[in-house]
């Protein structure tokens, strides 16, 4: 099994971060998502970092020989959007986006980067970890079912107007 380790985002990791992300916005389209815009690669880190700051985030990168070959990126809600309105509500650890380099997949760098993310999240005081997942992505629900994920909703849409 090939050698990695957690990290903290480092700018040092930069252009490797805009490829993993850039690798799962296809992924996604090949599956039926939105096409990334042609300045997706180099526009959707920046604004990732800004939003994981603004959410009290961090983002997490799996490295072997220097070169970063998983993304996780945090953020932490409590009390916002509906829960503002109930009596107790829930800090949320939620991951927006994990990505595995291809080629690395299968070898624990998934399990690896779930596990720094909850890590952070349990450290910060959440109360529940929460994520989605794209439903055509059947290989990333199972992956997230055997680490003990469960379905909480179902969002749901439909083409109209064509």
């Amino acid at each position: 099994m090939e050698q990695f380790e957690i990290v903290e985002y480092s700018p040092l990791y930069q252009e490797d971060a805009k490829d993993l992300l850039l690798t799962l916005q296809l992924h996604l389209e090949s599956l039926g998502g939105c096409a990334p815009k042609p300045t997706f690669r180099d526009e959707y880190l920046p604004y990732l970092l800004r939003e994981v700051e603004k959410q009290n985030g961090k983002i997490f990168l799996a490295v072997t020989d220097g070169k970063a070959i998983g993304l996780v990126s945090c953020k932490i809600f409590f009390g916002e959007g509906d829960d503002a309105f109930m009596i107790d509500p829930p800090k949320s650890g939620f991951v927006s986006d994990l990505v595995v380099a291809n080629g690395m997949r299968g070898k624990g760098v998934g399990k690896a980067l779930l596990a720094a993310a909850e890590e952070f999240f349990v450290s910060n005081g959440c109360d529940r970890f929460e994520l989605t997942v794209f439903a055509p992505n059947k290989s990333a629900y199972g992956f997230y079912v055997a680490q003990g994920f469960e379905p909480r909703s179902h969002y749901m849409m439909r083409k109209i107007g064509r």
